[in-house]
């Protein structure tokens, strides 16, 4: 009797123990994948501020604070976090991007019932603190169904405040597994005026 003996080399060990795992690895990514979040939302309103008030009526370029109202929610049974947000308009002048400053819990708000005497004449305003919607989901998971409504504060350097208030807003989030969701956008959504915000320090 005969006996036919083989050779097998590394490369054909090495192959045979590497075809489970690259399998194993597809189907986890694949899991893992289907796990993840995804963020919808809305952008409800939009206040201005400008370094200097004159600089919102002048027409000419300047450095402006954005603050946006908004909702996002999870749409996904993975729950998540936020690291971050982000802002962008495009208007007649090209594309601005914005730097997300955060605090805007450290703001005021007048609010629209004024300070009355009691013959009923305005005396002084009243001020409201504004909620923190980056804060609020950077440590309170986005669980699925529950919507967060807060505000976000952003910096536009050298934009010309009449182009901006009429441009698409869009607005983008950041989750834990640092997957970028685009949240929402809107053309010229509601600017808020009249109404005046302050630093919660001043």
């Amino acid at each position: 009797m005969r006996i036919r003996v083989q050779r097998i080399g590394w490369t054909d060990i090495f192959n045979g123990m590497w075809l489970p795992i690259k399998f194993l690895s597809a189907a986890l990514k694949q899991v893992v994948q289907e796990k993840r979040p995804v963020l919808k939302g809305s952008i409800e309103q939009v206040y201005m501020k400008a370094y200097l008030p004159e600089q919102l009526l002048g027409g000419s370029r300047c450095d402006l604070e954005v603050f946006v109202k908004a909702t996002v929610l999870n749409v996904s049974d993975c729950p998540t976090t936020t690291r971050s947000f982000g802002l962008t308009v495009r208007d007649a002048y090209g594309m601005h991007e914005s730097e997300y400053l955060g605090e805007a819990d450290k703001w005021l708000m007048e609010s629209r019932n004024p300070i009355q005497d009691t013959f009923g004449q305005v005396i002084g305003s009243k001020y409201e603190q504004m909620s923190d919607l980056g804060a609020d989901t950077g440590t309170a998971p986005l669980t699925l169904g529950v919507q967060r409504e807060g505000w976000l504060r952003f910096k536009i350097v050298n934009a010309n405040p009449r182009t901006v208030e009429r441009g698409m807003f869009r607005l983008t989030a950041v989750d834990s597994f640092g997957t970028k969701h685009e949240v929402a956008s809107r053309s010229q959504p509601p600017l808020g005026s009249g109404v005046s915000l302050k630093y919660l320090h001043e």
